[in-house]
């Protein structure tokens, strides 16, 4: 890989890049001040001359067996050493006290604490350090020592390693301190198997507080440099850490910062499992803590991923032909962050430091390709390495452009969810005045991100795995912005369908009450992004208390991530939609649903077209609250109407007017100007549906609205004009319903808008009044009695003209057999395939299954009754239709029309219902007689395919 920085000159000749570059040769080695932790071992055999042989837990009598041996310890004043209780109030044994010390568990015990001490302080670089037995030490209630140094006591000596042995105890906290970090550590342990460390370089300042109750039994190591290293301090990288905020601050401080992040590669090998902060090995952690601190400085953001990339070379691996990159295991301190585990890197090679990061690193994987029409063989390579990833706090959003489609505009969602939603003053204030506003526009409470995840579902849309960190290797999400046909907004031409036609399905869907608004994502978004801000205090806390590192103080790169009522402006919003669009067209009237959501009047305008597409049911409200009900006349009039030519939804565009019929959303002449452009085109409106061929591998008719989702939009707009008393409109409605009859199903979608009314609404509905009686007569032409079973195995066989292929000859002739209930057939897999699609397509009582016999492969078909099953279904479901429609009769005391009809609906009904019993009855008597002999000779061998006509194929070939 080769690349070059287009970082602006910040420093005369120096760019930021080489600045960073300069900071990253510079950093030597890992290493805070202290480390601690705890180990479950074998304790040592510890004896001491005039007490004998310890137990642990220490006990109060061997204590003062060991005081009564014991001195009092000296320290250091000067160039003396003296013994003051004032100062430092302890005892102590020395090492020649001992007469025993031993334990072969003990010894790998230690040799693992001093391991865990050398890479906490920083010391792996320079060889092995060992650690010397200095004193065991007792402090009894009330011991102490001040804050203090420790003094060199041998040669190479760099600090102090204390192993607090088991001994109950309550105080005695060591505090440590060390250029204006402070740490207090409790080292107090009962466990009969456990010890507790603490280790230190000798020029940090420490102490420990006075011992409130009980016995502390502690050894007292000398940790020593190896021999050649001429000293060992605390590692000091407040320096670069000053050269590398400089760099950064004026980097992040630009209008349009180039590149857009930095990403620097580390040096050791990470899974996207195990990468983390505290995981980092070596020179990484060090790396790490130097660009955190600089970071937090310069108001940048950190995170963790591994960068993915992919060349194509050509079959000599000598000319590089094309590459792609992507981050993955995107994460911040807090963990891998929502939205984020995934990031496209499309222009920003130059964002990698060195730029020759890749030079050296070997392939993770190879793969040669064959030569395949116009392209010859070519050799594809995968590399991948861990890299931290630095970018400007003022462009946070800038990363998500990399993300998916549905992330992409999750973000863009979840700030106009925050601009949407009253501050608490003000919803106050607007609770104060809610009777004066009685009229108010209700704009749309959805929560942000319901509809994202469906742009996901369509075939050739990138789907996000968040939530799953193992498929962070799944296929590069490919964007074809520049062979892609897009809308040409703001004019109104078409392209093949796409996330925007499906994006607009689904939120007419959701408004006729067919999807229920999805607040999972937007809810688990919140909960993700408190439950992150939570752990940075809680990791905080921790790192104060056990971990702190001497250069880091953590950015909080998660709280640049996380959105809040503080952080969201219009501005923000507005230039994040700005950057979508660039780079994503296609994602337009999503982005303008949440324009109008966030009040973007500049942007909404710049979005919208003269003939109104793009505007969905949960705009409505927004649009009008946004531009006035006279401004946004206009753009629903051509809106409302969009649907039926568009999607050939119906249902859409009535729900678009139910949304604005609304009370308080437009005023009554504006709700009578909508009747009268969506009424007659429904009226007009057709379904088209394509005649179904043998040819055919799909159903091309088209199935139109789910009848149950359109008599659900249907009720709902009978109800609003009672509730708005608008004559024109119930005028206009009842005469689109007469004319158009195809749509307007009487017996199913009008009759179930009926009886799905509201009972006080519908009693003062003159619409359903008017077309009641049109259902119940339409409902009184179909069947309630059901017909009588099959008396034997024939089933319905379709017309001889449809006969063109002797899969369909053989299926006839089995269908007409009044003996046969299965048969299998023999044929090649063209054969099955076959057979299948006529058994689809003309909807035959066959089902089969394919069972392998041998080496052969049988085409099993079985008769069924489904068609019979599907016609008693039917009429049951006519009489249910038929009782639910005389419940909701209009009054007909009055009108002897009403009154027939619903006598002879319940005639119809009941007679209907009473054939249905008997034939019940009956088949449950004949349950327990024997199977009649047509049933008993039904035959299962292999049918042989030969018959007449004479040009069939021979379906017996493989």
């Amino acid at each position: 890989m080769s690349s070059s920085s287009s970082a602006s000159d910040y420093f005369g000749d120096e760019t930021v890049a080489e600045r960073l570059i300069d900071v990253l040769y510079g950093v030597e080695r890992p290493g805070s001040f202290y480390s601690t932790g705890s180990r479950e071992t074998a304790l040592p055999t510890i004896e001491i001359a005039g007490v004998g042989r310890l137990g642990f837990p220490l006990s109060e009598q061997q204590a003062k067996a060991i005081e009564k041996v014991a001195t009092r310890a000296p320290y250091g004043r000067g160039a003396d050493t003296v013994v003051d209780e004032t100062v430092r109030k302890v005892w102590q044994v020395a090492p020649g006290q001992l007469t025993a010390f031993r334990g072969v568990g003990w010894e790998k015990a230690l040799a693992d604490i001093v391991s865990t001490v050398s890479h906490d302080l920083g010391c792996e670089s320079v060889g092995k350090i060992s650690a010397t037995l200095y004193k065991v030490l007792l402090y009894d209630k009330g011991g102490f020592f001040t804050k203090h140094r420790d003094t060199e006591k041998e040669d190479g000596m760099f600090g102090t390693l204390v192993i607090s042995l088991p001994s109950k105890h309550t105080g005695g906290d060591l505090v440590l301190e060390h250029e204006g970090i402070k740490v207090s550590l409790n080292l107090g342990t009962d466990e009969s198997a456990e010890v507790k460390f603490a280790a230190f370089y000798a020029d940090c300042e420490h102490e420990v507080l006075p011992i409130e109750s009980g016995y502390r039994l502690c050894l007292v190591y000398n940790l020593v440099r190896p021999a050649g290293c001429k000293s060992l301090t605390v590692p000091d990288e407040s320096e670069r850490v000053a050269q590398a905020a400089k760099a950064l601050q004026q980097w992040s401080s630009s209008a349009q910062p180039q590149p857009p992040k930095f990403l620097l590669p580390l040096d050791h090998k990470y899974s996207a499992a195990a990468l983390s902060w505290a995981g980092l090995k070596g020179r990484d952690a060090a790396l790490a803590a130097v660009f955190d601190a600089a970071a937090a400085q310069a108001n940048c953001g950190v995170g963790l991923a591994i960068i993915h990339v992919e060349e194509r070379w050509d079959d000599q691996g000598c000319e590089r032909l094309d590459s792609w990159m992507h981050l993955f295991g995107f994460r911040t301190e807090t963990g891998p962050v929502p939205g984020l585990s995934r990031l496209d890197l499309r222009e920003d090679e130059d964002s990698i430091l060195p730029s020759d990061a890749f030079d050296d690193v070997k392939p993770v994987k190879e793969t040669y390709h064959e030569a395949t029409g116009n392209e010859g063989v070519s050799l594809e390579r995968c590399y991948m390495r861990a890299a931290l990833v630095i970018w400007p706090a003022a462009h946070t959003d800038n990363l998500f452009l990399g993300a998916s489609t549905q992330n992409r505009l999750a973000r863009l969602g979840d700030m106009a969810t925050i601009l949407a939603t009253p501050s608490p003053a003000a919803s106050a204030a607007s609770a104060a005045s809610a009777d004066d506003d009685a009229g108010a526009v209700s704009a749309d409470k959805g929560q942000a991100g319901y509809a994202y995840e469906y742009l996901g579902e369509g075939e050739g849309e990138d789907k996000d795995t968040d939530d799953n960190e193992e498929s962070d290797n799944d296929e590069y999400d490919e964007y074809d912005d520049e062979d892609d046909e897009v809308w040409g907004w703001p004019s109104a031409k078409r392209r093949r369908k796409g996330p925007e036609d499906r994006l607009a399905a689904f939120y007419a869907r959701r408004s006729a009450g067919a999807v229920a608004p999805r607040v999972s994502a937007a809810a688990a978004r919140a909960a993700q992004e408190a439950k992150a801000t939570a752990g940075a205090a809680a990791a905080a806390a921790a790192r104060a208390a056990a971990a702190a590192n001497p250069v880091v103080t953590r950015s909080k790169s998660s709280s640049l991530l996380a959105l809040t009522r503080g952080n969201v402006t219009l501005p923000r919003f507005h230039a994040y939609a700005l950057a979508l669009l660039k780079g994503y067209t296609y994602n337009t009237p999503a982005i303008l649903h949440e324009a109008l959501r966030a009040g973007d009047a500049e942007l909404a305008t710049s979005l919208m077209t003269k003939e109104g597409q793009g505007i969905t049911v949960s705009d409505c409200g927004p649009l009008v609250a946004l531009f006035g009900p006279d401004k946004a006349q206009p753009l629903l009039m051509e809106a409302i109407v969009q649907p039926l030519s568009r999607s050939a939804s119906p249902k859409t565009s009535i729900a678009l007017w139910n949304q604005l019929a609304e009370p308080g959303t437009l005023p009554d002449a504006h709700v009578e100007a909508l009747s009268e452009k969506l009424m007659p085109a429904l009226q007009q409106f057709r379904k088209v549906e394509a005649e179904p061929t043998y040819y055919s591998r799909y159903d091309y008719s088209s199935k139109g609205d789910d009848p149950a989702e359109l008599a659900e939009t249907l009720a709902r707009t009978f109800e609003l004009l009672v509730r708005r008393s608008l004559p024109r409109s119930e005028a206009l409605l009842i005469k689109a319903i007469a004319a158009n009859p195809s749509l307007f199903e009487p017996e199913t979608v009008v009759a179930q808008a009926v009886c799905g009314m509201d009972p006080a609404l519908r009693a003062a509905s003159k619409v359903a009044a008017q077309v009641w009686g049109t259902c119940a007569q339409k409902l009184l032409t179909l069947d309630f009695i059901p017909p009588p079973p099959p008396s034997d195995f024939r089933r319905k066989v379709p017309s001889r003209t449809t006969y063109y292929t002797s899969e369909m000859w053989q299926l006839a002739e089995f269908l007409q057999s009044p003996t046969e209930s299965t048969c299998s057939f023999l044929g090649n897999q063209s054969n099955r395939k076959n057979m299948k699609e006529l058994i689809r397509q003309y909807d035959l009582d066959v089902k089969w299954s394919e069972e392998k016999v041998g080496s052969r492969i049988h085409f099993v078909c079985r008769k069924t009754n489904r068609n019979y099953e599907s016609t008693v279904a039917a009429c049951k479901a006519n009489r249910k239709r038929a009782k639910e429609l005389m419940k909701s009769a209009p009054a007909h005391a009055t009108d002897p029309t009403i009154a027939d009809l619903v006598r002879r609906l319940r005639a119809a009904a009941s007679a209907g219902a009473e054939v249905a019993g008997a034939a019940g009855a009956a088949g449950s008597a004949s349950s327990s007689r024997p199977a009649p002999a047509a049933a008993s000779a039904a035959s299962a061998a292999p049918r042989a395919q030969t018959k007449q006509p004479p040009a069939v194929i021979d379906l017996t070939d493989d």
